[in-house]
């Protein structure tokens, strides 16, 4: 963070939405953690993390569902129904 409070460096990119993650040898510190989130290091004598900007969401009771979008569980359940269908006619057929 420079004198003016703004942030510099990867820490600006992620903050800014100019990138998604960061993965380098970076020192966490109580007013990154305020903006980011970090992994635990992969390697101690590294010191390597993945940092992601952290996010400003409820989690919900139908937290996963959201892997997926609406269109996508809609197509995942026709395919479903479809399947249990054509089952339930070669099963009644044999």
């Amino acid at each position: 963070m420079d004198s003016n409070s703004i942030w510099t460096g990867c820490i600006r990119n992620i903050v800014e939405g100019d990138s998604d993650i960061i993965a380098g040898a970076l020192t966490v510190t109580a007013d990154r953690e305020d903006v980011v989130d970090f992994t635990l290091p992969y390697y101690d004598f590294a010191g390597i993390q993945i940092v992601m900007k952290k996010q400003n969401r409820q989690i919900s009771l139908f937290y996963f569902a959201d892997v997926f979008t609406p269109l996508a569980w809609l197509c995942l359940g026709v395919v479903i129904a479809v399947t249990s269908i054509i089952l339930l006619l070669r099963a009644s057929g044999s």
